[in-house]
């Protein structure tokens, strides 16, 4: 009886540890988006959009809730592995509710913005919605800044011929990669990418010499 108990076990802290974090800008932060469209990778609709957990598709979007608000605000850093700088503001709704109306964001906040171009004015649910789930040009027909995009998008056209970019703050460079994290109090199961890996081999290899 004791393998069932210890695979339950294994199970447990392999995957509990499931937040990825990092601390910047004085700040803890919880990764809650990431996607990286190398090799013409995009997001088959909303509900992956919303929850995904794979090599260059990741989310967790679908998870934000009041709870995470701090003293009544969300707070975002958003961030582009292939260019310099970074956005960082407040808004008052999750940006998977706040539908696209009026620039900008309720309760938008600008902290540090890298990026002001195409009427970024926070995160909100994109008007254009046969494209992504979430966009940063409020109040603008386009949907640049783009959380959760998907395949087919009209973007694609401007694109090498591998089909792997997506429009990031601006009509300029090919982006291929962006990060959303959400600042958060640390949570007791929360951990760094590494820390994950480590946990994870280290309770296989635990479990290997047991059953050996």
């Amino acid at each position: 009886m004791i393998f069932p108990f210890l695979q339950m076990l294994i199970f447990f802290y392999v995957f509990s540890f499931s937040y990825v974090t990092k601390f910047a800008y004085n700040a803890e932060w919880v990764l809650v988006f990431f996607h990286n469209s190398t090799g013409g990778v995009y997001f088959s609709d909303f509900e992956e959009a919303l929850e995904a957990n794979s090599a260059q598709k990741y989310s967790i979007l679908g998870e934000i809730s009041d709870k995470d608000r701090i003293n009544g605000f969300y707070e975002f850093l958003l961030e582009y592995p292939e260019l310099t700088g970074y956005n960082r503001w407040r808004q008052r709704r999750s940006p998977t509710h706040e539908v696209d109306s009026t620039w900008p964001s309720k309760g938008y906040t600008p902290i540090n913005i890298s990026w002001a171009n195409e009427s970024f004015g926070g995160l909100v649910r994109s008007s254009q919605s046969e494209y992504c789930l979430i966009e940063g040009s409020v109040g603008h027909k386009n949907y640049y800044y783009p959380i959760g995009l998907y395949y087919g998008n009209s973007f694609m056209i401007y694109c090498d011929s591998k089909k792997e970019c997506m429009p990031g703050p601006h009509f300029g460079p090919v982006i291929k990669a962006v990060k959303l994290w959400m600042r958060s109090s640390p949570k007791p199961f929360c951990a760094t990418q590494s820390q994950i890996i480590s946990m994870r081999y280290g309770f296989l290899l635990l479990f290997s010499l047991i059953l050996n």
